[in-house]
């Protein structure tokens, strides 16, 4: 049941390839055990919502909160098409509800990017570091913790959140990524981290996202090797044309 719920809840190939000027592409890789990976891209007639979050913990709960998730964005972005923070101050809303009154742990960290068309992000929320590398190769890493806190936490998020304004040229990649990526072990427990993400990406900034993509996950599992994924792993590619 768990993983039906995640496998209908992320996008399609026809839904995140329908921004005319960016080149999208995303995968999950389910660990043994369902856990609560998530994202999405909802097109808008200016542009459209991108957005990538983990629920803490596996299993049908986090699978269902997941789902909550994705109908709330889904719901209020047909509303809200502009202000980021108030996107994630629905979704906060309707996961602290839910949260205290099944007296349930769950928080879950979620990064909302408005794309305003043109290369141009707007973004909020607090997930895992944004990485973009260049056409000319230069990489920067952007780390979302000062653009919020994690959803479900407190009432009231907005005192915390912040916006963050990033642009993409022609060339330019940004990867999204969930922790599985980046603590991906091997037999030795040593982690694939962000520098694995990143020489792997590197060697093909040039081609279409679905090979820088492939990239990174094949580049990922070969690193994991005989060991075993201890969660999922999830990745999207957003490469401007």
């Amino acid at each position: 049941m768990a993983q039906h719920i995640q496998s209908i809840v992320l996008p399609q190939e026809a839904e995140y390839q329908s921004f005319e000027d960016l080149d999208i592409a995303c995968t999950m890789l389910p660990a043994t055990e369902v856990g609560g990976d998530f994202y999405d891209t909802i097109k808008l007639e200016d542009g459209g919502i991108v957005t990538i979050g983990d629920v803490t913990d596996h299993g049908l709960h986090s699978g269902l909160i997941m789902m909550m998730v994705h109908t709330a964005l889904r719901a209020a972005s047909k509303l809200e098409t502009e202000d980021v923070e108030r996107l994630f101050s629905v979704v906060n809303d309707v996961l602290y509800e839910f949260r205290t009154k099944t007296a349930d742990h769950r928080i879950m960290s979620l990064l909302i990017l408005r794309y305003l068309g043109n290369g141009g992000f707007t973004a909020t929320g607090q997930h895992e570091s944004l990485i973009l590398i260049r056409r000319n190769a230069e990489v920067e890493r952007i780390d979302s913790v000062d653009l919020g806190m994690y959803a479900g936490l407190e009432t009231d998020v907005t005192p915390y959140l912040k916006t963050l304004n990033l642009s993409l040229d022609s060339g330019d990649v940004m990867l999204l990524y969930t922790d599985g990526v980046t603590e991906a072990m091997n037999e030795s427990s040593a982690t694939f981290g962000t520098e694995g993400i990143v020489n792997a990406a590197l060697r093909f900034r040039a081609a279409p996202a679905e090979r820088i993509l492939n990239a990174v996950v094949d580049s990922c599992r070969a690193h994991i090797g005989n060991a075993r994924y201890y969660d999922d792993i999830s990745l999207m590619v957003i490469k401007k044309k």
